[in-house]
Protein backbone atom coordinates (compact mmCIF):
# COMPACT_ATOMS: atom_id res chain seq x y z
CA UNK A 1 0.00 0.00 0.00
CA UNK A 2 0.77 3.35 -0.85
CA UNK A 3 2.58 5.51 1.87
CA UNK A 4 -0.44 8.52 1.96
CA UNK A 5 -2.97 5.13 0.77
CA UNK A 6 -3.09 4.96 4.31
CA UNK A 7 -5.72 7.29 4.91
CA UNK A 8 -7.37 6.30 1.95
CA UNK A 9 -9.15 3.67 3.51
CA UNK A 10 -12.93 4.12 3.02
CA UNK A 11 -14.44 4.13 6.72
CA UNK A 12 -18.36 3.87 7.66
CA UNK A 13 -19.44 4.54 10.69
CA UNK A 14 -23.36 4.15 12.16
CA UNK A 15 -24.70 7.39 13.53
CA UNK A 16 -26.96 6.35 16.28
CA UNK A 17 -27.58 10.19 17.73
CA UNK A 18 -30.73 9.78 16.19
CA UNK A 19 -33.74 7.40 16.95
CA UNK A 20 -34.81 4.41 14.20
CA UNK A 21 -32.32 2.53 11.78
CA UNK A 22 -28.62 3.78 12.18
CA UNK A 23 -27.41 6.09 9.52
CA UNK A 24 -23.91 5.34 8.04
CA UNK A 25 -21.45 8.58 7.75
CA UNK A 26 -20.08 8.69 4.48
CA UNK A 27 -17.20 10.61 3.40
CA UNK A 28 -18.35 13.84 2.12
CA UNK A 29 -15.77 14.74 -0.07
CA UNK A 30 -13.60 11.40 -0.65
CA UNK A 31 -9.76 12.63 -0.72
CA UNK A 32 -7.55 11.89 -4.24
CA UNK A 33 -6.44 8.20 -5.26
CA UNK A 34 -2.39 8.44 -4.52
CA UNK A 35 -2.77 7.73 -8.31
CA UNK A 36 -4.46 11.47 -8.81
CA UNK A 37 -2.30 12.63 -6.17
CA UNK A 38 1.03 11.70 -8.21
CA UNK A 39 -1.25 12.92 -11.95
CA UNK A 40 -0.94 16.21 -9.92
CA UNK A 41 1.09 19.24 -11.94
CA UNK A 42 3.58 21.36 -9.86
CA UNK A 43 3.41 24.80 -10.60
CA UNK A 44 6.90 27.06 -10.25
CA UNK A 45 6.51 29.09 -6.89
CA UNK A 46 7.54 33.46 -7.30
CA UNK A 47 10.25 32.71 -4.51
CA UNK A 48 12.28 30.17 -4.37
CA UNK A 49 11.71 28.09 -1.28
CA UNK A 50 14.24 27.72 1.38
CA UNK A 51 13.87 24.83 3.07
CA UNK A 52 15.17 24.70 6.09
CA UNK A 53 15.46 21.55 9.14
CA UNK A 54 12.58 21.57 10.92
CA UNK A 55 11.93 21.39 14.93
CA UNK A 56 8.90 19.96 17.41
CA UNK A 57 7.22 22.25 19.18
CA UNK A 58 8.86 22.80 22.61
CA UNK A 59 7.20 23.39 26.22
CA UNK A 60 7.48 26.86 25.38
CA UNK A 61 5.85 27.14 22.07
CA UNK A 62 2.74 25.60 24.06
CA UNK A 63 3.49 27.75 27.28
CA UNK A 64 3.07 31.27 24.65
CA UNK A 65 0.00 29.63 23.14
CA UNK A 66 -1.65 29.00 26.07
CA UNK A 67 -1.12 32.64 27.17
CA UNK A 68 -2.05 33.98 24.44
CA UNK A 69 -5.96 32.27 24.63
CA UNK A 70 -5.73 33.72 28.09
CA UNK A 71 -4.43 36.95 27.54
CA UNK A 72 -6.85 39.81 28.98
CA UNK A 73 -4.68 42.88 27.50
CA UNK A 74 -6.23 46.33 25.89
CA UNK A 75 -4.90 45.22 22.64
CA UNK A 76 -7.16 42.68 22.50
CA UNK A 77 -10.37 43.72 20.98
CA UNK A 78 -13.80 42.12 21.65
CA UNK A 79 -15.47 41.90 18.30
CA UNK A 80 -18.73 40.44 19.66
CA UNK A 81 -19.89 38.48 22.88
CA UNK A 82 -22.96 36.01 22.17
CA UNK A 83 -24.03 32.88 25.10
CA UNK A 84 -21.10 30.75 25.52
CA UNK A 85 -18.83 32.31 22.11
CA UNK A 86 -16.66 35.32 22.31
CA UNK A 87 -15.02 36.45 19.58
CA UNK A 88 -11.83 38.91 19.93
CA UNK A 89 -9.18 40.84 17.42
CA UNK A 90 -5.88 41.85 17.46
CA UNK A 91 -3.99 43.82 15.42
CA UNK A 92 -0.73 42.68 13.93
CA UNK A 93 2.49 44.94 13.82
CA UNK A 94 4.03 43.31 10.56
CA UNK A 95 1.30 42.42 8.41
CA UNK A 96 -2.48 43.55 8.00
CA UNK A 97 -4.07 40.21 8.83
CA UNK A 98 -5.50 40.06 12.21
CA UNK A 99 -5.50 37.67 14.85
CA UNK A 100 -8.89 35.85 15.91
CA UNK A 101 -9.55 33.93 19.05
CA UNK A 102 -12.89 32.51 19.72
CA UNK A 103 -14.01 31.13 22.78
CA UNK A 104 -16.52 28.49 22.99
CA UNK A 105 -18.35 26.70 26.33
CA UNK A 106 -19.59 23.52 25.10
CA UNK A 107 -21.53 21.77 27.90
CA UNK A 108 -22.23 18.55 26.24
CA UNK A 109 -19.06 17.81 25.25
CA UNK A 110 -16.14 15.61 27.05
CA UNK A 111 -12.07 16.79 26.54
CA UNK A 112 -11.18 13.57 25.54
CA UNK A 113 -13.82 13.11 22.32
CA UNK A 114 -13.07 16.52 21.36
CA UNK A 115 -9.43 16.17 21.59
CA UNK A 116 -9.63 13.06 19.22
CA UNK A 117 -11.79 15.01 16.66
CA UNK A 118 -9.46 17.47 15.81
CA UNK A 119 -6.75 14.72 15.30
CA UNK A 120 -8.71 11.99 13.45
CA UNK A 121 -7.57 12.54 10.02
CA UNK A 122 -10.27 9.75 8.86
CA UNK A 123 -12.92 10.90 10.79
CA UNK A 124 -12.20 14.89 9.16
CA UNK A 125 -13.76 13.63 5.90
CA UNK A 126 -17.36 12.67 7.21
CA UNK A 127 -17.38 16.28 8.60
CA UNK A 128 -14.90 19.28 7.12
CA UNK A 129 -17.62 19.76 3.82
CA UNK A 130 -14.38 21.85 2.62
CA UNK A 131 -11.75 19.27 2.91
CA UNK A 132 -10.44 18.90 -0.75
CA UNK A 133 -7.41 16.70 0.97
CA UNK A 134 -5.12 16.36 3.66
CA UNK A 135 -2.23 13.94 4.85
CA UNK A 136 0.88 13.05 6.86
CA UNK A 137 4.29 14.20 5.18
CA UNK A 138 7.08 13.70 7.72
CA UNK A 139 6.92 12.57 11.72
CA UNK A 140 8.98 15.00 13.26
CA UNK A 141 9.01 12.54 17.12
CA UNK A 142 5.56 10.87 18.44
CA UNK A 143 4.08 14.55 18.99
CA UNK A 144 5.15 16.56 16.14
CA UNK A 145 4.43 16.44 12.10
CA UNK A 146 4.55 18.23 9.18
CA UNK A 147 1.53 17.42 7.19
CA UNK A 148 -0.61 18.80 4.02
CA UNK A 149 -4.13 20.16 3.55
CA UNK A 150 -6.14 21.69 0.59
CA UNK A 151 -9.23 23.31 1.38
CA UNK A 152 -12.10 23.99 -1.27
CA UNK A 153 -13.11 27.98 -1.33
CA UNK A 154 -16.31 29.70 -2.66
CA UNK A 155 -17.15 29.85 -6.21
CA UNK A 156 -14.65 31.89 -8.06
CA UNK A 157 -11.90 31.78 -5.27
CA UNK A 158 -9.23 29.30 -6.22
CA UNK A 159 -8.59 26.71 -3.73
CA UNK A 160 -5.47 27.01 -1.14
CA UNK A 161 -3.89 24.50 0.61
CA UNK A 162 -1.48 24.66 3.33
CA UNK A 163 1.79 22.73 4.55
CA UNK A 164 2.10 23.24 8.31
CA UNK A 165 4.20 21.90 11.07
CA UNK A 166 2.27 20.58 14.16
CA UNK A 167 2.38 19.63 17.33
CA UNK A 168 -0.13 18.42 20.46
CA UNK A 169 0.43 18.33 24.26
CA UNK A 170 -2.36 16.67 26.36
CA UNK A 171 -1.18 18.33 30.10
CA UNK A 172 -4.36 16.01 31.80
CA UNK A 173 -3.09 17.13 35.75
CA UNK A 174 -3.76 21.08 34.45
CA UNK A 175 -6.70 19.64 32.30
CA UNK A 176 -5.54 21.01 29.64
CA UNK A 177 -5.24 19.65 25.72
CA UNK A 178 -3.48 21.70 22.90
CA UNK A 179 -2.95 21.73 19.63
CA UNK A 180 -0.78 24.05 17.68
CA UNK A 181 0.68 24.57 13.85
CA UNK A 182 2.51 26.90 11.96
CA UNK A 183 3.15 27.10 8.35
CA UNK A 184 6.55 25.55 6.87
CA UNK A 185 8.31 24.98 3.51
CA UNK A 186 9.05 20.98 3.50
CA UNK A 187 10.90 19.77 -0.24
CA UNK A 188 8.01 16.97 0.08
CA UNK A 189 5.09 19.36 -0.15
CA UNK A 190 5.61 21.71 -3.41
CA UNK A 191 3.25 23.86 -4.77
CA UNK A 192 0.79 22.32 -7.19
CA UNK A 193 -1.58 24.11 -9.87
CA UNK A 194 -5.43 24.81 -8.99
CA UNK A 195 -4.31 25.84 -5.89
CA UNK A 196 -2.60 29.23 -3.47
CA UNK A 197 -0.83 28.09 -1.16
CA UNK A 198 -1.77 29.92 2.17
CA UNK A 199 0.33 30.32 5.29
CA UNK A 200 -0.15 30.43 9.00
CA UNK A 201 1.82 32.09 10.85
CA UNK A 202 0.24 30.43 14.16
CA UNK A 203 -3.03 28.80 14.60
CA UNK A 204 -4.45 26.88 17.31
CA UNK A 205 -6.61 24.77 19.53
CA UNK A 206 -7.33 25.35 23.27
CA UNK A 207 -9.10 22.61 25.69
CA UNK A 208 -9.48 23.36 29.13
CA UNK A 209 -11.97 20.96 31.41
CA UNK A 210 -14.52 22.22 33.16
CA UNK A 211 -16.68 20.57 36.20
CA UNK A 212 -19.41 20.72 33.03
CA UNK A 213 -18.13 20.14 29.87
CA UNK A 214 -15.53 21.90 27.76
CA UNK A 215 -13.94 25.88 27.26
CA UNK A 216 -12.80 25.78 23.77
CA UNK A 217 -10.13 28.55 22.41
CA UNK A 218 -9.88 28.64 18.63
CA UNK A 219 -6.69 31.32 18.08
CA UNK A 220 -5.60 32.09 14.61
CA UNK A 221 -3.32 34.37 12.57
CA UNK A 222 -3.66 32.90 8.43
CA UNK A 223 -2.88 34.51 5.42
CA UNK A 224 -4.83 33.15 2.19
CA UNK A 225 -2.77 34.84 0.12
CA UNK A 226 -3.89 35.97 -3.40
CA UNK A 227 -5.36 38.66 -4.93
CA UNK A 228 -7.70 38.69 -1.12
CA UNK A 229 -7.49 41.77 0.43
CA UNK A 230 -6.64 41.98 4.14
CA UNK A 231 -9.80 43.84 5.36
CA UNK A 232 -11.66 41.00 3.48
CA UNK A 233 -10.19 38.15 5.70
CA UNK A 234 -10.11 39.97 8.37
CA UNK A 235 -14.01 40.16 8.34
CA UNK A 236 -14.65 36.63 6.88
CA UNK A 237 -12.15 35.06 9.94
CA UNK A 238 -14.67 36.90 12.90
CA UNK A 239 -18.13 36.04 10.39
CA UNK A 240 -17.77 32.49 9.67
CA UNK A 241 -15.13 30.86 11.53
CA UNK A 242 -17.61 30.49 14.57
CA UNK A 243 -19.93 28.44 11.95
CA UNK A 244 -16.84 26.07 11.79
CA UNK A 245 -16.61 25.63 15.23
CA UNK A 246 -20.46 24.78 15.27
CA UNK A 247 -19.15 21.82 13.05
CA UNK A 248 -16.95 20.83 15.31
CA UNK A 249 -19.41 20.39 18.02
CA UNK A 250 -21.73 18.75 15.60
CA UNK A 251 -18.82 16.44 14.80
CA UNK A 252 -17.84 15.43 18.08
CA UNK A 253 -21.40 14.35 19.24
CA UNK A 254 -21.57 11.48 16.41
CA UNK A 255 -18.00 10.36 16.38
CA UNK A 256 -18.10 8.23 19.65
CA UNK A 257 -20.31 5.76 17.17
CA UNK A 258 -18.34 5.93 14.22
CA UNK A 259 -15.32 5.02 15.93
CA UNK A 260 -16.74 1.80 17.69
CA UNK A 261 -18.16 0.95 13.93
CA UNK A 262 -14.95 1.66 12.01
CA UNK A 263 -12.49 -0.59 10.75
CA UNK A 264 -9.64 1.36 12.95
CA UNK A 265 -11.43 1.36 16.49
CA UNK A 266 -8.52 1.50 18.23
CA UNK A 267 -6.34 3.56 15.68
CA UNK A 268 -5.41 6.97 17.75
CA UNK A 269 -1.65 7.28 17.22
CA UNK A 270 -2.25 11.23 18.68
CA UNK A 271 -2.53 8.98 22.48
CA UNK A 272 0.81 7.56 22.39
CA UNK A 273 1.53 6.59 25.86
CA UNK A 274 -1.82 5.38 26.28
CA UNK A 275 -1.65 2.78 23.46
CA UNK A 276 -2.85 -0.78 23.94
CA UNK A 277 -0.79 -2.36 21.50
CA UNK A 278 3.02 -1.92 22.22
CA UNK A 279 3.66 -1.79 18.22
CA UNK A 280 1.55 1.17 18.25
CA UNK A 281 3.79 3.21 20.17
CA UNK A 282 7.14 5.24 18.77
CA UNK A 283 10.44 3.34 20.25
CA UNK A 284 13.80 5.42 20.75
CA UNK A 285 15.30 3.51 18.55
CA UNK A 286 13.19 4.38 15.28
CA UNK A 287 13.25 8.21 16.38
CA UNK A 288 17.62 7.59 16.28
CA UNK A 289 17.37 5.56 12.85
CA UNK A 290 15.53 8.99 11.57
CA UNK A 291 17.17 9.95 8.29
CA UNK A 292 16.17 12.87 5.75
CA UNK A 293 15.40 10.21 3.49
CA UNK A 294 13.15 8.52 5.47
CA UNK A 295 9.77 8.96 6.92
CA UNK A 296 7.22 7.94 9.42
CA UNK A 297 3.53 6.64 8.33
CA UNK A 298 0.73 6.00 10.04
CA UNK A 299 -0.70 2.15 9.83
CA UNK A 300 -3.56 0.43 11.96
CA UNK A 301 -0.71 -0.86 14.27
CA UNK A 302 0.97 2.64 14.90
CA UNK A 303 4.15 4.50 12.95
CA UNK A 304 5.44 2.62 10.10
CA UNK A 305 9.33 3.28 9.16
CA UNK A 306 9.16 3.53 5.51
CA UNK A 307 12.43 4.11 3.28
CA UNK A 308 11.65 6.43 0.13
CA UNK A 309 13.64 5.78 -3.30
CA UNK A 310 15.44 8.41 -4.73
CA UNK A 311 17.92 8.90 -7.87
CA UNK A 312 21.09 8.83 -5.44
CA UNK A 313 20.41 5.17 -4.06
CA UNK A 314 18.84 3.93 -7.31
CA UNK A 315 22.20 4.80 -8.81
CA UNK A 316 24.62 3.11 -5.91
CA UNK A 317 22.01 -0.15 -6.42
CA UNK A 318 22.79 -0.27 -10.07
CA UNK A 319 26.90 0.17 -9.45
CA UNK A 320 26.54 -2.58 -6.73
CA UNK A 321 25.17 -4.86 -9.35
CA UNK A 322 27.68 -3.73 -11.90
CA UNK A 323 30.34 -5.15 -9.74
CA UNK A 324 28.65 -8.03 -8.81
Amino acid sequence: MCIRDRYQRRVRGSNNMSSGSPKVLKPLNPVPTQEQRDSRKLKKPKVPPKYEEQKPFTKADFDEFVKLCYNTGSEWNKEFEKPNLTVWILKSKDTDIKSVRLRRVFKDVDADTLYDVLHDHEYRECWDENMVDGYPIELLNKTNEIGYYAGRMPKGISNRDFCNKRGWQRRKSEGLWIVINNSVQHPNCPEYKGFIRGWSFRTGYLIKKLDEGVEFYYCTRSDPKGWIPAWAVNWVMTKFTPKMLDKVHAAVGKYKDWKKNSHSKDYKPWLDDEQKDPEARMTKEMLKDFRAKEVYVPSKKGWDHVVEDDEESKEAESLKEKKK
